[in-house]
């Protein structure tokens, strides 16, 4: 595509979205090498203050920038208040009762505050590091564009939301290993640690099926209620920001993976990193001709 940023028909509103979406995903790949890859190397940067809100907050700016450019302010707005409040409902209701992803708790390790033994700003992350992911990688990998389809409507999101869910678990296949066993960010009984895939339960993932084929379907149909497009000319950057802010999560969890959950994440995460990038680039070529 000619105009990688920018268009000389956009106006100020449309290039000052991009450049933030795209100034924070910068701000996160900062963190990452910073944080988790460098290190590995035995090179010190400086670290940011707080460096894991900085992580998750410029992760979730990212995210909500390039939405509401692709999808505009009524489906950025829903689908970012439904994960703040959802997430962290869910989620403290599993820790309280158990149920639906089984009894665990979470360390001071993970950043920010928490409400009810709860981290607060577990809907940033569940909206930044899955939601925004998935929906436009399982998109391009269904139907060789970031957006929805009209033809076969239901049928079709329906489907394209089951693979959402499916590359949701993928990225918790290859994540949750290191946050538990590597940056302990929460944890698991003790007498549980034999069980599941590195001592998370299989629950924990059926969870993810469920939930994301859900709420991806539900985000659909607002799609068309909304009449949801982009809020100006389509530019490389900003259509390739999903999978920009994926392939960076895919880095920060490779250095200090376990054993077998770096071969684990190239299927689950690289994998369809590259598959949609294919897609995207054939998208993005048929635009300018």
């Amino acid at each position: 595509m000619k105009n990688i940023f920018f268009t000389p028909t956009m106006s100020l509103k449309d290039k000052l979205i991009i450049s933030v979406s795209f100034v924070s995903w910068l701000v996160f790949v900062y963190v990452i090498l910073a944080a988790h890859v460098l290190p590995f190397w035995k090179i010190q940067w400086p670290l940011m203050p707080d460096f894991q809100t900085v992580k998750i907050m410029s992760a979730s700016i990212t995210a909500f920038a390039c939405i509401w450019y692709l999808r505009g302010s009524k489906a950025v707005l829903s689908s970012f208040l439904f994960w703040v409040i959802f997430a962290w409902g869910i989620e403290a209701l599993s820790i309280h009762t158990g149920w639906p992803a089984g009894n665990y708790s979470y360390t001071p390790n993970f950043p920010g505050p928490k409400l009810w033994d709860t981290p607060v700003l577990l809907g940033f992350q569940y909206f930044a590091y899955y939601f925004f992911m998935s929906y436009f990688i399982s998109n391009l990998l269904t139907n060789s564009t970031p957006f929805s389809q009209e033809k076969d409507w239901w049928k079709r999101s329906l489907f394209v939301s089951f693979i959402a869910s499916m590359i949701v678990a993928g990225v918790d296949m290859m994540a949750d290993p290191v946050q538990v066993n590597v940056y302990h960010m929460w944890q698991w009984p003790k007498d549980t640690a034999h069980i599941g895939y590195y001592g998370i339960p299989y629950a924990n993932y059926a969870g993810y099926i469920i939930i994301f084929t859900i709420f991806v379907f539900v985000f659909k149909y607002l799609e068309r209620k909304f009449q949801s497009k982009p809020i100006g000319p389509i530019t490389g950057i900003i259509v390739a920001m999903p999978l920009l802010l994926h392939f960076t999560r895919f880095i920060e969890y490779s250095p200090f993976a376990p054993d077998g959950v770096f071969l684990v994440g190239c299927f689950s995460m690289f994998l369809p990193c590259i598959l949609a990038a294919d897609k995207l680039k054939k998208y993005l070529k048929e635009k300018t001709e």
